[in-house]
């Protein structure tokens, strides 16, 4: 019995010794869904569209396409991260709840998985900017 004090204190050095993830810019994971909640998923070397099926939308008959996933390099991650972070800091253009044509930014940190929700309005520059660029993307 008097060894497990001593095992817990080895377990608790062990696990204070252990270096932890920071919180850098690779731990950030985004989603962003369109103004018909197609999500894109953005990882800092990666976007993967996945698109709304029929059978899910609310007229039972839009298409969001076929699903696709491409790699970005640094620099195509920043500047889609750039686009997201000045929607998700302009409070003029956010709304309180999502409506049909707004976009929603999810932004993720690692490892927690801490979500934070941003959803910006359909008429905004912001959300056009940040579609035109995901659309873009597509067509490389």
């Amino acid at each position: 019995m008097r060894r497990c004090p001593f095992i817990m204190l080895v377990a608790w050095g062990l696990a204070a010794c252990t270096p932890q993830p920071t919180r850098t810019m690779s731990n950030l994971v985004y989603e962003y869904s369109d103004g018909s909640a197609n999500r894109y998923l953005i990882h800092q070397d990666s976007v993967e569209y996945q698109p709304v099926p029929p059978e899910l939308s609310s007229s039972s008959m839009y298409n969001g396409g076929d699903p696709y996933k491409v790699a970005i390099d640094q620099a195509q991650f920043d500047q889609l991260v750039s686009l997201l972070e000045v929607a998700s800091q302009n409070p003029a253009i956010q709304l309180a709840n999502r409506v049909k044509g707004s976009g929603l930014i999810v932004k993720h940190t690692r490892p927690k998985n801490e979500p934070t929700n941003f959803i910006i309005a359909m008429n905004s520059a912001e959300r056009q900017a940040i579609e035109a660029w995901l659309k873009a993307l597509q067509k490389q």
